[in-house]
């Protein structure tokens, strides 16, 4: 993290700084400056007569440039880690801190200020952490929120599913109070249907819609419209 948010401010690994078992160190540089060098008027070179024989020369600035090392200026590590504990939802990262610790009704925290090291901890039991302490909570903080995330997608995804398979055997259940069938074209149905039904029940939109596409239609049992209309629920 402390590499990538260098690399997003225009500092580069290895040149500028580097960053080695959690030590940040600035590197030293060279580069090419002007440097003046001011020259006093020489004066003009005269004949024994009196005569110029070399002109006088009027004071000027010479400007060249030389080498110059430097060492280059990037933020402390302790301000690095500041700024991403507050970009990480620092709000998430101060309550893993104080899970299963004796917060009082009366404790409050100024976040802001906290991050900015201008107090904002007002906690009665409980030690203020260190900007170390907070940045090592990020990772697992953001792991937990990835589980949850996914977990939740899971759930809306299964539900999806589910849903989609009771509208679809509601559907084919509305269909079938409309007609008045025999005994044998209630049980020729089921068995037709029977491979359909279980995956239906079983909450597999994809499958069921896999075996009713295959199924032809005899418009008396199984019309095309019932067909179409189940599988639209299905592959919607």
């Amino acid at each position: 993290m402390i590499i990538e948010l260098l690399t997003q401010k225009g500092f580069v690994q290895g040149v500028d700084y580097s960053y080695e078992n959690g030590v940040l160190t600035a590197l030293q540089r060279t580069r090419l400056v002007d440097q003046e060098i001011d020259h006093e008027e020489v004066p003009a070179v005269l004949g024994a007569e009196g005569d110029v024989i070399e002109p006088a020369i009027p004071a000027w600035t010479e400007v060249i440039q030389v080498e110059e090392t430097y060492t280059v200026q990037i933020p402390s590590l302790d301000q690095l880690k500041r700024e991403l504990v507050a970009a990480n939802d620092s709000a998430l990262i101060i309550s893993q801190y104080l899970k299963d610790k004796p917060v009082a009704e009366d404790d409050s925290l100024n976040i802001d200020l906290f991050l900015q090291g201008q107090g904002g901890w007002r906690f009665q039991n409980i030690p203020a952490p260190s900007i170390d302490e907070l940045f090592d909570l990020i990772v697992p903080v953001k792991e937990a929120q990835e589980k949850e995330r996914i977990k939740a997608e899971r759930i809306a995804a299964g539900r999806q599913d589910r849903q989609k398979c009771e509208t679809a055997l509601d559907l084919i259940a509305g269909f079938n109070r409309e007609r008045v069938l025999t005994i044998e074209q209630i049980t020729q149905l089921q068995q037709t249907f029977a491979q359909a039904e279980s995956l239906l029940r079983a909450n597999r939109p994809d499958f069921a819609s896999q075996v009713i596409t295959a199924i032809v239609p005899d418009e008396v049992l199984i019309t095309s419209e019932m067909k179409a209309d189940v599988l639209e629920i299905l592959n919607g």
